[in-house]
């Protein structure tokens, strides 16, 4: 079922021998979980497959090799729409022979979580009129992929079970993604999410993690997000907060917020790093303030610095830097 379309009665007898539809396979998933997960991959290789390649804004001379592109373009279009046809065939056959909607796949996931991380509000359409039921991860999937359409349509009737740290899970999203900023106004503006509100775990994300008790400013500083930093400040925003390691914002500006060193982040400073420091400050962000391990951010930036490509893009390097130059004596 993930790979090839499966007719109704191929389906039927895997029922049949498995003794119900909800049977599990060795993934621990069941038809629908199967279904659903694939058809969410086939959404979004259709997306793809309609995007332009970055090369393809370069000049060619070679009229030959854009014919070529452009012919392999058609084709990787058409084997997506191919592909997600056949996922709506298995999909809908599954649907037909009701399935339990609340299975969940052993990482904790639903139908409806796929769905809602697919952005696709047919998709999560098609599973409510089949009994799936909104809860709490269904909108953590929606805003960790930040699909605001779909955050839109569960807000609906189920605004409720918006969880305290959405706005966490939009704001530690990558800078470069379509949709943050609109995703972290709707969940400020719409669904009242605290623009201080504290990790409860420690939240993943390209460019390292922010830690427990972390805030959305730290996210937006750790993925170097000038847009979403300014917005955050304008609602309310703590510039002073600190993780349960003692970082700020500004800490969080170079990537190192891990007291004991951070082997396994690969953060890199972003185009907008200098922009963002220099909107901390103007804040009041603290360059003297310490974390747990005694840090300054100028401290942090200059250990990042040390760390070499491992955590530089492109010659890029984080901004901050001693607010005054290195001596003995204070700042005056």
């Amino acid at each position: 079922m993930k790979r090839e379309r499966v007719s109704e009665g191929q389906l039927d007898a895997l029922i049949q021998s498995e003794g119900t539809v909800d049977f599990r396979d060795s993934d621990g998933c069941t038809p629908l979980l199967t279904a659903c997960e694939s058809y969410r991959w086939a959404l979004e290789n259709l997306f793809y497959a309609t995007q332009d390649d970055e090369d393809d804004d370069e000049e060619d001379d070679e009229g030959d090799d854009e014919q070529s592109r452009e012919e392999a373009k058609a084709q990787e279009l058409a084997e997506a729409q191919e592909e997600l046809a056949m996922h709506a065939f298995n999909l809908q056959a599954v649907l037909r022979r009701q399935p339990n909607m609340a299975a969940r796949a052993r990482d904790g996931s639903d139908a409806l979580s796929f769905a809602a991380a697919s952005g696709n509000a047919e998709f999560v359409d098609l599973l409510l009129s089949h009994g799936a039921q909104v809860n709490a991860d269904t909108f953590g999937a929606a805003v960790n992929s930040l699909a605001i359409d779909a955050v839109r349509k569960l807000a609906e009737q189920h605004a409720h079970l918006a969880g305290p740290n959405l706005l966490l899970f939009a704001c530690n999203s990558t800078s470069d993604k379509p949709y943050k900023l609109e995703m972290v106004q709707y969940l400020v503006e719409h669904l009242h999410a605290d623009v201080n509100a504290r990790a409860a775990r420690s939240l993943w994300c390209l460019q390292g993690r922010v830690r427990r008790q972390g805030t959305p400013l730290m996210a937006a500083a750790l993925t170097d997000d000038l847009p979403v930093a300014e917005y955050l400040l304008s609602a309310g925003a703590d510039v002073h907060a600190v993780d349960v390691y003692g970082n700020t914002a500004l800490h969080y500006c170079s990537g190192a917020t891990w007291i004991a060193g951070d082997t396994d982040a690969v953060w890199f400073a972003g185009e907008d790093n200098p922009q963002v420091v220099a909107l901390l400050r103007q804040h009041g962000a603290d360059d003297a303030a310490r974390n747990a391990a005694g840090r300054t951010p100028a401290d942090l930036a200059a250990a990042a610095l040390a760390g070499g490509g491992r955590r530089r893009r492109r010659g890029a390097h984080a901004a901050i830097t001693a607010p005054t130059a290195p001596t003995a004596q204070p700042a005056r």
